[in-house]
């Protein structure tokens, strides 16, 4: 008996057990519903199972390019180790070997070694030497002139890439937040279609009940139902192209579509005309497009900088300091020298590097004038968009006007009509009137949020330096 109900126990026991994992830990199967998901959220979510670290990861590859392109310190170590034979038959053959090491400091434009020298002849007799170089460029790259600004090329190639990869990252960000809006505007359209057939089956109620007491025509409650049927072809037109945005956006969240339960949230953004002047100046002076812009042109110079640099002769300054001696190191009859000197390199004829270093200019001049002409275009799509965004502002107070003048004739069309002073075909055109209105009041509020994101993103506001999402994205009325 005991054991009986020591199983029943232990059933129970497990019974409750799974109960309590399943209430409690049941998110972990699905998506939890915690309201109307939100644009910045969605983003925050998307770049967890998105494909930008395909493009962030770039940025890992600047550094190196960097230490590719520069000159560097460099430090080598050689050695050299020879047979000779006299042959006048005298002694003057034998070993020799020597062993030095040099470096190269390109940011000052200097050079310096240490090397050491011996060797047997066949008669036997040991020499050494010991020789100490240091060297100092005075004209091409002199005192690392030139070295330092291959260095600043590099930092501004790096800065232009990063910039790069932000706009890579910026669109990406563009595609998601478009797939949004069409997420919410399917959403509006789906709940439109829902309520315009809850009204229009209401109506047809109405009119079937009107019917019995003899009061509604036939002919009424045939074009009442064609309107039912209508209303219900649009819902299920939006349904489907709910269903066919809303499966895109559960994709991008690596969720499956019935998991997710959420709906967008409201789209919002500032209903403040912008002040269009401030705006491009703003743009022109401190976006990362601008920046970009003039840092190309900051290339051309330098690199033409380094080009006429390179057709100046070699001259460098140096000291060496050399030991000379017997036996396999200097250490009997020891002789000491101190040399100081200039050595001079001067190109004849280097046509080819004439040829880049003028090509090189002109590409210059070129990048000068194409950065104005681009700045000047930037400014009037800039200038446009602005336009085009406070245009819609107004637009957008029209609507909100016309929607509550369509009601109001609703309402008294209805009115009417109950007190059998208007005829059915004016109270159908009067909701259709109304469902126009709102559905044309819902594309401009997608068309200005589309605008908005597009401004932003043109305006390089979209991101910040950290490459997250601004505050400032879609946010303004109901």
């Amino acid at each position: 008996m005991k054991l009986w109900i020591s199983r029943i126990m232990a059933k129970m026991f497990l019974v409750i057990l799974f109960f309590c994992i399943f209430i409690f830990y049941e998110p972990l199967f699905s998506e939890e519903n915690n309201g109307p998901l939100g644009l910045a959220e969605f983003v925050k979510r998307v770049r967890e199972h998105g494909s930008f670290r395909e493009i962030l990861i770039q940025e890992l590859t600047l550094e190196y390019n960097k230490t590719l392109s520069v000159d560097d310190i460099r430090l080598l170590l050689e050695g050299n180790l020879e047979y000779s034979v006299d042959l006048e038959g005298g002694n003057a053959g034998g070993f020799e070997g020597d062993i030095s090491l040099s470096q190269q400091v390109p940011a000052t434009g200097t050079s310096a070694s240490a090397g050491w020298e011996t060797g047997i002849s066949l008669s036997g007799a040991r020499s050494s030497s010991f020789l100490f170089k240091i060297e100092q460029n005075i004209l091409n790259n002199a005192f690392g002139s030139t070295a330092r600004l291959r260095e600043e090329i590099a930092d501004s190639e790096m800065a232009v890439a990063r910039y790069q990869i932000m706009e890579s990252y910026e669109d990406y960000l563009t595609q998601i937040i478009k797939l949004y809006i069409q997420w919410y505007a399917a959403y509006e359209h789906l709940s439109y279609a829902k309520k315009s057939l809850q009204e229009t089956v209401a109506l047809r109620d109405l009119i079937t009940q009107k019917q019995r007491y003899g009061v509604a025509k036939q002919i009424d409650a045939a074009k009442s139902q064609l309107v039912v049927i209508s209303r219900e072809e649009q819902l299920l037109n939006a349904q489907n192209s709910y269903d066919k945005t809303h499966g895109q956006i559960a994709r991008m969240l690596g969720l499956d579509p019935a998991a997710l339960k959420r709906i967008p949230a409201a789209l919002k953004f500032e209903m403040q005309i912008p002040d269009s002047r401030a705006t491009v100046e703003k743009f022109l002076a401190g976006s990362r497009t601008a920046m970009m812009l003039s840092l190309l042109v900051q290339i051309g110079r330098q690199e033409l900088d380094v080009s006429v640099d390179s057709l100046l002769p070699t001259a460098a300054l140096y000291a060496t300091y050399g030991i000379d001696g017997d036996d396999y190191f200097p250490v009997e009859n020891l002789s000491n020298s101190l040399k100081f000197g200039l050595s001079v390199s001067v190109p004849i004829i280097d046509a080819d590097q004439r040829a880049r270093a003028e090509l090189q200019r002109i590409a210059t001049d070129k990048a000068v004038f194409h950065m104005a002409n681009q700045r000047e275009s930037l400014g009037m799509q800039c200038a446009n968009l602005l336009a085009e965004f406070a245009g819609q502002i107004k637009e957008l107070e029209f609507a909100e006007q016309k929607v509550i003048l369509a009601r109001q004739i609703l309402q008294e069309t209805e009115r009417q009509y109950n007190l059998g002073n208007s005829g059915l075909d004016d109270l159908i055109a009067a909701r259709n009137s109304l469902d126009s209105i709102e559905q044309a009041r819902l594309s401009v509020i997608i068309n200005m949020s589309g605008n908005y994101m597009e401004i932003l993103r043109f305006t390089d506001q979209l991101l910040d330096e950290k490459k997250e999402i601004t505050d400032s994205n879609l946010a303004g009325p109901q």
